[in-house]
């Protein structure tokens, strides 16, 4: 299998977006938070020192954030807190 990107940081890059969160690479929680393009649940990985990865299965979207928990990472990226709006 031939390796994506030019640079190394275009191959950590594609090699994070291609990591599987269910476990096999990582194991990614639910945050309570849904994605604002979909609407189904973010899950967020804790990557230490307060790095989250943030992402939408449904989606198939990953993004990097700082944040002191989950449910903010998720809010600051793509996420909208769930409630109990006419919409949740």
């Amino acid at each position: 299998m031939m390796e994506k990107g030019a640079t190394k940081f275009d191959k950590l890059c594609h090699r994070l977006f291609s990591a599987n969160g269910n476990g096999t690479d990582y194991l990614s929680r639910r945050t309570g938070v849904k994605c604002g393009y979909c609407g189904y649940e973010l899950e967020a990985y804790y990557c230490e020192s307060r790095l989250y990865v943030v992402e939408c299965h449904h989606c198939k979207t990953k993004a990097l954030v700082m944040a002191r928990n989950p449910e903010e990472a998720a809010s600051k990226t793509f996420g909208h807190v769930m409630g109990g709006g006419a919409d949740a």
